[in-house]
Formats: structure tokens, sequence, C-alpha cells
């Protein structure tokens, strides 16, 4: 089941339209080709308040700084510029409980950067929620018949 929409009105009233339907009845209202395969996909974000903390594009930039020892090897990796790379470690590192990246100065090998043993256990958390959820709405989906 899904939690659709909460409505604010005003500064002082919340309209909470708390609306819980199925996925069966959510998928039945849309209209596909006949000769397409279906499927569901679905994206998981681990928040802090309002404040996203983890994805997809985030454990991949955690798991390829843990594969490479570097944020501008990661962020290359992904094709993404070091700025917005270090900027997404520093959020990650803001919202939770422990740093999931650290720094490691400096030495002949001129430093670099280590996953923390927190970053290590929020890439299985993910992937096993991931796993879960993704199980969930293979066997939802076969259910449906249109």
């Amino acid at each position: 089941m899904f939690l659709l929409s909460t409505i604010l009105y005003d500064k002082n009233h919340v309209l909470q339209n708390n609306i819980l339907t199925t996925l069966r009845h959510v998928l039945s209202n849309i209209t596909m080709a006949k000769n397409e395969k279906h499927s569901v996909k679905l994206r998981i974000w681990f928040y802090s308040g309002e404040n996203k903390v983890l994805g997809k594009g985030r454990i991949e930039l955690l798991e390829r700084i843990k594969e490479t020892g570097s944020i501008s090897s990661a962020a290359k990796g992904m094709k993404m510029s070091y700025r917005q790379a270090w900027q997404m470690v520093e959020e990650m590192n803001e919202f939770s409980k422990l740093p999931l990246v650290e720094k490691q100065l400096g030495g002949k090998s001129g430093g670099g950067t280590k996953v923390t043993e927190a970053g290590e256990r929020a890439i299985i958390a993910f992937h096993t929620l991931e796993n879960k959820v993704n199980a969930f709405t293979v066997k939802e989906a076969e259910k449906l018949k249109f």
C-alpha cells in the first residue's frame, strides 16, 4: 500500500488527504500498449527530516569511493564533477549519525578517502532494503492481469 499526499492549504491548517490505495488499483488506471512488457520500478531514498541522505546514486558513490579510495576517481567513474561528489559526501556525513566517509591525510600516497564502518553498514542496509522492495514489487506486479 502507498500513502499519497498531504495537502497544506495555508500556514495554519493542514488538510490531510491520506489516501491508502493498493498497487493494483493504481496500476489498473494506467493505459499501456498491449504488446509492451510491463514492469514496476521504485526508487528508494533514506531521509533525515526533509533532507535526502542516501539513494541509489549516493550508494554507488560510496561503493566507488570504497573501491578507489578517492572521491575524484569515484566522481570520474560516475561522470560527475568532483565538486558535486564532494557535496554529496558532505551531505551524507552531515545528516547521518556517524560519518560515512572520512578523509585520510597526506603521506607518500598523498592521502585519500575512506568509507567508514558506518558507511559500509549503510551500503549493506540500502541493498538489503532494495532487494526486499524489488522482490515485493515483482511479486505484486505478477498479480496484475492487465
